[in-house]
């Protein structure tokens, strides 16, 4: 009787497999992107997000100087400048800014801005993959 030998697959090889079907379906201007795994949270203009309140001269203004709005995000300058697009992995095409600072944003990690507390608070903190464009 003959046996019949199964193909060993290693359990870590599937992110391997799903890493590349990825880069395979991105643009073209993101698959020669840098990819970096981060932290990525959500703030808002609200006190408790960044300790200004709507009288605050800088109220809603990001480090950068703009009006935070969608697609701006707060990170560590050290690792993503200020000015630099990317995108994020879950958030399909949309391209994000790095624009902000924050207190709690050191090393591999980033936050994005959400129009309230309540969407901030329900996005959570997640590691992500970080596609910054070239």
């Amino acid at each position: 009787m003959k046996m019949r030998l199964k193909p060993q697959i290693s359990a870590n090889v599937f992110p391997q497999i799903i890493y590349m079907l990825i880069f395979m379906l991105l643009p073209p201007e993101t698959a020669s992107a840098e990819v970096y795994l981060m932290t990525v949270r959500a703030y808002d203009n609200c006190k408790i997000c960044t300790g200004k309140t709507p009288r605050h001269k800088a109220y809603g203004i990001t480090k950068s100087g703009k009006v935070a709005s969608h697609g701006t995000v707060a990170v560590y300058p050290k690792i993503i400048e200020l000015g630099t697009k990317f995108k994020i992995e879950g958030f399909g095409n949309k391209i994000f800014r790095a624009e902000d600072v924050g207190r709690a944003v050191k090393g591999r990690r980033m936050e994005i801005w959400m129009e309230s507390h309540n969407k901030a608070l329900q996005f959570g903190k997640k590691r992500l993959r970080v596609f910054v464009m070239k």
